[in-house]
């Protein structure tokens, strides 16, 4: 830098010799007798202000000779008087100081020509002779009088250029002649004064860039000087100190104005504003060069670590070598280098994060003065130190920026290393180590924050910017541990070096662990920051590769150091492997060895590692909290290579050395590919959950579980074949593992435990993860075991959350039993199932330890509503499909109403009927040719889960007959506009599991015909009719008899068929059933027969008596009443009514972000050309669901206003067109999936509004082409406000993987990780992520209906208020019980003979 230009130094040192004749020429006895008298003189006068005397040149030559004698004398009073005079005289640059007759006139005349000569004479006031006994504490207080002198003159005055240059001689002398020679303790003079020095010495530096040019050769002067000064402790702090705030102030001016600047404190001088003011004054360019020229002030301060370094400078090697007795040990200044060596990581590693934008940490320099502590900590950026809490210069004030609340530390430990001798890099886990699963789960809430905080900023310096500057710095850094370690276990080195290893004691050699750990953090962070599409130079990344693969390897022997260094590697690498780094894959091995301990290690056993190392450490929060944070950053890593070992099959793979030893080529014995990480991977994951113990780490692993289960189970089908011939099933074992593993970890925690259900759900519901029915039965038995648990705990202990556990699980075991109908051909499953749901409903159950409870007996007192209300839609979903389970999706969901009948009904009006005061029926006849002349009505059920329509036809036949089985072959379900459906339109609404096997596609099941499906259908009330057989073996003695009189008869009636045919007699006509009645009450029938017409309840309906449920009769009485249809708005209340759906319903935006587009604003108009987008995305929103329009769409559409309408026949019957992606953009079409609970709606909006009229969570999907770290900058900023917001944003890789990043939002919800199966940071390939984020929509929204459920009402209490109010409003109240009957049956005379627009024997049920 500064090449070319000459250095002051040979001036500077031919000023520093003192010529005054009294040194030189007379003993100095005799001129301190001379010089003292007239010293005192002299300050007697400036004390009286009495008019100095001299008045000429010569005289005051001679004043300033005896001057320059006692700044160099022994006499300590000879130095005072000196130091004294010339701090006054130095007032001869104020403009105050003209009235003062203390000052010399000719002083005043030549201010610039005398002082020129007397800033030398300061310059021996700071210089320490070994031999004379000055008091060293005087010679303390005078030095640092003149220095703040000094600064107050500079500050004050405007000197020339030729002043300004001597002035900053002076100081570069007084530093070299102070900082440069090595110190044996602490209390010597130098080292006492370095700490006020040091500071003087920059911050004149400072005031000399704002005032001249500082000439290049003066520069490199104070460089050369510098780099001799570095085993000082304030020179490194103070540096580090300065050259932040000026690194701050670059970036602030230079990229980010919003940036708050760190502001310049220094407690020990004064100067700190004006130093803050001069930095601030300075131009752009200049700010530049000053923050350069002080950054490599120190030239390389790496070497601020190796000790021989400073035993090759003179001051050192000629002291040692005059001096055979003298050890290296005896040097302080040696010893102090591992804490200056440490604060250089630490400089170094702020600087970084400056540049990307990320708040530091001002306490975490070590304090420059020593202090009596021995205590050496580290935390999780290994920086906060005890010593700095305890210093009497505090850090915490040198920088402002954000204070950390509490010190974190953490003890390195030993490792067991491996004992292969193949290679030494692999961690293996102490034999006695146990792996039993932690019951008692912890949350760090300083760990969830950091998880949800986004600190860096987009347009931070790249990789090489920051290499360029710091790279050679850091990579030295880095690399010096192998030296120090090949140094300290060399045997052949020389007996100086082996004495320097013995100086290093425990303390520093903690110190030397901090900074190489520190180094290596710093290295991860730069390369962790690069941008995903970044071009770094190849030279670059081969030597952080090389780098990393040396830190993580384990040296026996040194098992502190390299567990230390480990550490800090995995703490900064959670983004390494999923940024597009070329080449990153070489170093997975590693990383793989070095994640294997962590995740295999209990916390127990890591902490008592810790306090057996080291000795006294008691603070086991702190060991604690840091290993979660190394386990959290394991789970991050393995998240992002879960998915290679599948992705890159038959990829090789090598180690490391295999590239050092063999230059060119790569031959190994042995191949090895990438798909043999999976046989590392897969286990480490449940490894790593049965030692786990932290409720993040915890829901994270689920997260990383739940992918490596579908890549398993994937990866097996497609190698079905192979395992088929071995007759292996390894994905489903490891499934099955899997499953308990989850089951078992979610049950010690409410949080963890949701986290856990949502992980249950998207492994049931994915078809293809197939588990043993088994599995899902222990599944299921752990899970109502658990709603017993809850609810039978004490009152105390009833919480929401405790509530929206119970209720949360009752919704899984609807997943459940839905997904796996064969679970409830199981007696055990079934009983246990009701057993919990009479538990939710009633508050106990009829089976206890104090024996039978019966029904009647029993009082309601559930936990609490919510819990009531989700065990009675578990009832609801068992008894009204438990039958037709398998056939879930022929289930139409077509939102028919009393409209879609009025074509193929005898009378235009339906009755209305209120039954048990919670449910609506809305009943009419069907014409009697439908079925073959006998009754049949359609019923419109309207609960508080929904609305079912039924097809009720009366028969005197069993269904088993030929003929009725025959015609009911013929059977379709219809649609909303009674046809029956087209393959076309069912693909369209419905899910596809058979669609695509070997993907995540849109479900759809409708594929078994209704023949084969109902072939074996049998009622099992047939079955209660006792078989032939039976009936023979029971009565086997009647039979015999029967027999015999059937051995009489036959031969009478042959003989009377005989006689007539001889007579010619005619037969008698056989008896024939009169002709069937063609004229029924339908409704009468179906309401006598089911008991809502009872006597009873006539009763009870014409005297206006009221229920009474605590009545056992009365509780079981159906109870019906007459509703007015024919009053004003009665219908208007009924479409209210069928607008509330109670099933969860669900809605994703489709967002597109181009490279260099910032908001979401500006990405409308990218889908107009199909080309310019990433045919990944089209093929993943080609998955979300089936193109349907919105006008022709009965479901949910993603806006409450056009969902859940009756479509008419004209829309539906209009063939559908082939849509544009511009198209789906909610008004016209969108991407529609449904399954029995649940309604998902996707498209690409054309505007951002938020106008949001539903409660549901806003879920935003969007694809960024350039990967963002803070996603909820994209939003619009009137938006920002808004907290229910969820993204998930998905970036494209280079390798063709996906990575996924969350907002705060949709990470966290009720504490726990709401967005199951996908996590912020998981890497995955493309055939399962449509499948996965749409679990992720669901899950999302589930979570947020769940957390609504708390604080407001539900869907089935809405449903439940809207049901009364219309019972109340437009009850039929009659006193006349004929005039009851006669409302109900009205078709007795007017059923006529209508064309059947519908298939007879059709059965319809919809469930809303």
């Amino acid at each position: 830098m500064y090449n070319g230009y000459s250095s002051y130094d040979s001036e500077i040192q031919r000023h520093t010799i003192c010529n005054s004749p009294l040194s030189t020429s007379i003993p100095s006895t005799v001129a301190e007798k001379i010089a003292m008298p007239y010293l005192t003189h002299i300050y007697e006068l400036i004390i009286s202000n009495r008019p100095f005397s001299v008045t000429t040149d010569k005289d005051f030559k001679w004043t300033l000779e005896i001057f320059a004698f006692g700044f160099t004398c022994e006499e300590s009073s000879i130095y005072q008087l000196c130091a004294n005079v010339y701090v006054e005289w130095l007032k001869v640059f104020e403009i105050t100081s003209a009235n003062s007759n203390s000052i010399p006139p000719i002083l005043r005349e030549k201010i610039e020509f005398y002082w020129s000569q007397m800033f030398w004479h300061l310059y021996h006031l700071f210089v320490i002779h070994d031999e004379k006994t000055a008091d060293l504490l005087t010679k303390r207080m005078y030095t640092h009088k003149v220095l703040r002198q000094l600064q107050i003159m500079i500050s004050q005055t405007e000197l020339n250029f030729d002043l300004w240059h001597i002035l900053l001689q002076v100081f570069l002398a007084i530093g070299d002649t102070v900082l440069s020679p090595p110190y044996r303790t602490n209390e010597e003079c130098s080292a006492v004064m370095s700490h006020r020095l040091v500071p003087s010495i920059y911050q004149v530096f400072m005031a000399a860039i704002d005032k001249i040019h500082i000439p290049p050769g003066l520069w490199r002067t104070f460089r050369d000087y510098a780099q001799t000064w570095r085993h000082r402790p304030a020179v490194i702090y103070d540096w580090a100190q300065l050259t932040c705030v000026l690194t701050s102030t670059v970036v602030h001016k230079l990229c980010w104005p919003d940036l708050i600047s760190l502001q310049y404190i220094c407690t020990e001088t004064d100067q700190s504003e004006y130093t803050q003011k001069i930095i601030d004054s300075l131009s752009l360019d200049k700010l530049v060069i000053t923050w350069i020229q002080f950054l490599t002030i120190l030239q390389n301060p790496s070497e601020c670590g190796d000790i021989s370094v400073f035993l090759r400078m003179p001051q050192y090697s000629n002291q040692l070598q005059s001096n055979t007795n003298l050890k290296i040990k005896d040097f302080t200044s040696l010893q102090e280098l591992p804490r200056i060596f440490v604060n250089v990581t630490k400089a170094i590693g702020m600087f970084v994060d400056i540049w990307l934008g990320r708040d530091i940490d001002p306490s975490c320099l070590y304090s420059p003065k020593p202090s009596n502590t021995s205590m050496v900590t580290m935390n999780d950026n290994i920086s906060s130190t005890s010593n700095n809490q305890q210093s009497s210069r505090p850090t915490g004030q040198s920088l402002r920026g954000i204070p950390s609340n509490t010190q974190q530390s953490s003890i390195p430990v030993t490792l067991k290393s491996s004992k292969s001798q193949i290679d030494n890099r692999k961690m293996n886990l102490p034999t006695s180590q146990s792996f039993s699963t932690i019951n008692s789960l912890t949350i760090s809430t300083n760990l969830s924050d950091k998880i949800i905080s986004k600190t860096s900023r987009l347009n931070h310096p790249t990789v090489n910017s920051l290499i360029h500057l710091y790279g050679s710095w850091i990579l030295d850094c880095c690399l010096l541990q192998i030296k120090d370690r090949y140094s300290r276990s060399s045997i052949n080195d020389s007996s100086r070096t082996n004495e320097t290893e013995k100086t290093i004691d425990v303390q520093n050699e903690r110190l030397m662990d901090e900074a190489f750990a520190k180094s290596f953090a710093t290295i991860c962070t730069i390369f962790s920051s690069a941008q995903c599409d970044e071009f770094i130079h190849p030279e670059f990344l081969s030597r952080f590769y090389y780098v990393i693969q040396q830190g993580l390897r384990f040296y026996q022997g040194d098992e502190q150091r390299s567990q230390a260094i480990i550490e800090s590697i995995l703490l900064h690498s959670g983004d390494l492997f999923r940024i597009n780094l070329r080449g990153i894959n070489i170093l997975i091995p590693l990383y793989l060895d070095a994640i294997e301990y962590y995740l295999q290690t209990d916390v127990q056993a890591y902490i008592n590692n810790h306090i057996n190392a080291i000795k006294g450490i008691t603070n086991t929060s702190v060991i604690r909290d840091r290993f979660i944070r190394i386990r959290l950053k394991s789970i991050q890593i393995l998240m992002s290579i879960v998915s290679l070992p599948f992705h890159y099959e038959h990829l090789e793979h090598h180690l490391f050395e295999d590239y050092l030893e063999k230059s060119h080529d790569v031959q190994t014995i042995t191949k090895k590919t990438f798909s043999e990480f999976r046989l590392k991977i897969l286990p480490l994951l449940l490894m790593a959950l049965q030692t786990e113990h932290d409720i993040v780490n915890a829901q994270s692993l689920f997260g990383v579980i739940r992918l490596a289960c579908s890549l398993a189970a994937h990866y097996e089908r497609q190698h079905a074949p192979a395992y088929a011939e071995i007759g292996q099933d390894p994905a489903s074992e490891y499934l099955s593992h899997a499953v308990i593993l989850i089951c078992d970890k979610g049950t010690n925690d409410s949080h963890l435990f949701l986290a856990a259900l949502d992980t249950l759900i998207s492994i049931v519901t994915d078809p293809i993860c197939v588990l043993p029915i088994d599995i899902w039965k222990n599944v299921l038995k752990r899970l109502c075991t658990f709603i017993d648990t809850q609810l039978h705990r004490s009152p105390k202990d009833h919480t929401r959350e405790m509530h929206s556990t119970c209720v949360a699980t009752y919704n899984t075991l609807i997943t459940l039993i839905i997904e796996r109908p064969t679970l409830l051909d199981d007696y055990e499953n079934l009983f246990k199932l009701c057993e919990i749901i009479e538990l939710g409903i009633s508050g106990e159950k009829a089976q206890s330890s104090d024996g039978l409870v019966f029904k009647k007996n029993k009082e309601f007192h559930p936990a609490s509503q919510r819990v009531a209300e989700a065990a009675e839609y578990l009832m609801f979903v068992l008894f009204e499909h438990k039958a037709v389970l398998h056939l879930k999706n022929d289930i139409y969901r077509n939102w028919l109403d009393e409209s879609t009948f009025e074509n193929i009904m005898t009378s235009s009006s339906f009755k209305y009927f209120a039954i048990n005061g919670n449910t609506l029926f809305a009943m009419n006849e069907l014409p009697s040719n439908v079925n073959n002349g006998m009754p049949a009505i359609i019923l419109l059920c309207r609960g508080l889960y929904g609305k079912n329509v039924w097809t009720l036809n009366f028969r005197h036949n069993p269904l088993s007959n030929p003929p009725i089985q025959s015609h009911k072959s013929n059977e379709r379900i219809t649609n909303e506009n009674g046809k029956n459906p087209s393959p076309r339109t069912s693909n369209v609404n419905i899910d596809s599991k058979d669609k695509i096997l070997t993907t995540h596609g849109t479900k759809n099941e409708r594929t078994k015909s209704d023949a084969s499906r109902h072939s074996s259908f049998h009622h099992s009330s047939e079955l209660s009719i006792p078989t032939l057989s039976s009936i023979i073996k029971r009565d086997e003695e009647k039979l015999n008899l029967f027999r015999t009189l059937k051995v009489k008869q036959i031969p009478i009636e042959e003989q009377a068929i005989q006689r007539a045919h001889v007579s010619d007699e005619k037969l008698f006509s056989e008896c024939k059933p009169p002709e069937r009645q063609k004229h029924f009450e339908g409704i009468r029938l179906f309401l006598s027969h089911y008991g809502f017409c009872s006597l009873d309840s006539m009763d009870y309906l014409m005297n206006g008596k009221h229920w009474n449920d605590s009545k056992s009769f009365d509780r079981f009485q159906s109870r019906i009443q007459l509703l007015n249809s024919n009053a004003e708005n009665f219908m208007d209340d009924i479409k209210k009514l069928d607008k509330i759906s109670p099933t969860l319903y669900c809605t994703g935006q489709i967002y597109y972000l181009k490279k260099n587009q910032h908001t979401l604003l500006e990405s409308f108009s990218n889908l107009k050309i199909l080309e310019q987008l990433n045919p990944d995305f089209l093929k993943m929103v080609s998955q979300f669901g089936s193109v349907v329009e919105v006008k022709r769409h009965c479901g949910w559409t993603g806006n409450p206003e056009t969902s859940w309408k009756t479509v008419p026949l004209t829309q539906s019957s209009t063939n559908s067109k082939t849509k544009t992606l511009a198209e789906i953009n909610g008004h016209d079409s969108i991407l529609y999936w449904m399954n029995l609970t649940t309604e998902m709606a996707f498209y690409l909006p054309h505007h951002f509004s938020m106008d949001n009229q539903s409660s549901e969570m806003r879920i935003l999907i969007v694809w960024l082409e350039e990967f963002r770290d803070d996603l909820d900058s994209i939003l619009p900023e009137q938006s920002l406000k808004h907290r229910d917001i969820s993204i998930i944003g998905i970036h494209p890789l280079k390798n063709h993987l996906f990575r996924i990043s969350l907002n705060s939002s949709a990470q966290r919800m009720q504490s726990a990780c709401a967005s199951i199966p996908l996590i912020d940071g998981m890497v995955l390939p493309r055939y399962i992520l449509s499948f996965f984020l749409r679990q992720a929509v669901h899950n999302l929204s589930r979570r947020k209906r769940l957390e609504d459920s708390q604080s407001s009402q539900t869907a089935y209490s809405l449903r439940k208020t809207r049901i009364t109010k219309i019972i109340e409003k437009y009850q039929n109240r009659t006193d006349n019980l004929d005039e009851f009957f006669q409302n109900i049956f009205f078709l007795s005379t007017t059923t006529t003979d209508i064309e059947p627009t519908t298939q007879s024997n059709s059965i319809i049920n919809v469930q809303s």
